[in-house]
């Protein structure tokens, strides 16, 4: 059986996990090979962790979008 843990927030500037949601929204149908660290001005490894964490809370989902011929983030609404 795989082990559950909690996602661990990464550590990154409070001004950056403090708006999570939006930054959910712009990740919306965009595509995985994005260089999001460039964008976000942090590394390579702190980005990777931050779309892990927006994964493993599922506020955002990959799934392939053929209007786009790629695999995109999809961001998850959650219920009210």
């Amino acid at each position: 059986m795989k082990n559950k843990t909690n996602p661990k927030m990464p550590k990154l500037p409070k001004s950056f996990t403090d708006n999570l949601e939006a930054i959910a929204k712009g990740l919306h149908g965009r595509p995985i090979s994005a260089n999001f660290a460039g964008e976000w001005k942090i590394s390579e490894k702190e980005a990777t962790e931050m779309l892990q964490y927006l994964a493993d809370t599922h506020m955002i989902q990959i799934r392939w979008l053929p209007e786009k011929s790629a695999l995109c983030f999809i961001k998850k609404e959650l219920p009210n």
